[in-house]
């Protein structure tokens, strides 16, 4: 039987990645195959579901378990985000600058619930300094 593969591709210092149904190579430019999932082209349903498991793959590799705060110093402006993707901690969110980030654990409500809540308390200082 036929088998197809959908790669998960990932550029890990830009936080992006993308997935490809039967890729050429295992390196596009930037961008690394760093999963693989089994599709059979002869079974109804087998691509969906492959595509489907690969998407969750590649948001596992581009999810952060934390909350990162930003700021634009100048405008005396600040907000945080709860789990940010792609490139946070550079230029993702310019004119914002990437201050700090509080990580949590995924399974712990309460974990997620006191990240939120100091950087909240750290939002609220960076625009009282604005």
């Amino acid at each position: 039987m036929k088998r197809g593969i959908i790669g998960v591709f990932v550029d890990a210092p830009a936080g992006a990645g993308y997935i490809s149904v039967d890729p050429e190579s295992g390196q596009e430019g930037h961008f690394t195959l760093c999963e693989e999932v089994e599709y059979f082209p002869s079974l109804e349903g087998s691509l969906k579901r492959a595509k489907a498991q690969a998407s969750r793959l590649l948001d596992g590799h581009l999810t952060v378990n934390a909350v990162a705060v930003f700021e634009n110093r100048p405008a005396g402006e600040a907000y945080f985000v709860d789990s940010p993707t792609g490139n946070y901690k550079g230029s993702g969110h310019h004119p914002f600058s990437f201050v700090r980030e509080y990580s949590y654990s995924p399974n712990n409500l309460e974990s997620r619930k006191a990240a939120i809540q100091r950087a909240k308390e750290d939002v609220h200082i960076l625009q009282k300094k604005g």
